[in-house]
């Protein structure tokens, strides 16, 4: 039970990470930085697409190394642990970060400002509250 608690508590740090991307976003385009790579061959999807994977795969990492600490300090101290259970685990706060990035991204795109931070802090917290 502790163990479960305990690999739960990644969530909120997922949703830290995408926030804190999210945040990165907003500062580009405040600083013109969106402008200068849309100046180039790349489309205003293709940016979106790029920062959407990037954001995908920093969640694993961040996903890999919480539940890998997890399991080392666990084990080290006796522990036993579900392997399957740890798996979904970690698909389910994969598919977290996926799902609040892709929300991140279209709020970014739509308000273009750091109202979409705001809103973004509303859908995290309702529904961490509502599950």
């Amino acid at each position: 039970m502790y163990w479960s608690f305990s690999g739960a508590m990644v969530s909120p740090v997922v949703a830290a990470f995408v926030i804190s991307q999210a945040s990165g976003w907003v500062a580009d385009l405040a600083d013109g930085r969106v402008e200068m790579v849309l100046g180039g061959p790349v489309s205003w999807s293709r940016l979106v697409w790029e920062r959407l994977i990037a954001l995908v795969v920093g969640v694993v990492v961040v996903t890999a190394v919480a539940l890998g600490g997890l399991l080392v300090a666990g084990t080290a101290v006796g522990g036993t642990f579900d392997m399957a259970g740890l798996g979904r685990t970690a698909v389910e706060r994969v598919l977290l970060g996926a799902a609040l990035g892709a929300v991140a991204a279209i709020l970014v795109a739509w308000l273009r400002r750091s109202a979409a931070m705001r809103m973004l802090a509303v859908v995290v917290v309702t529904s961490y509250v509502i599950g």
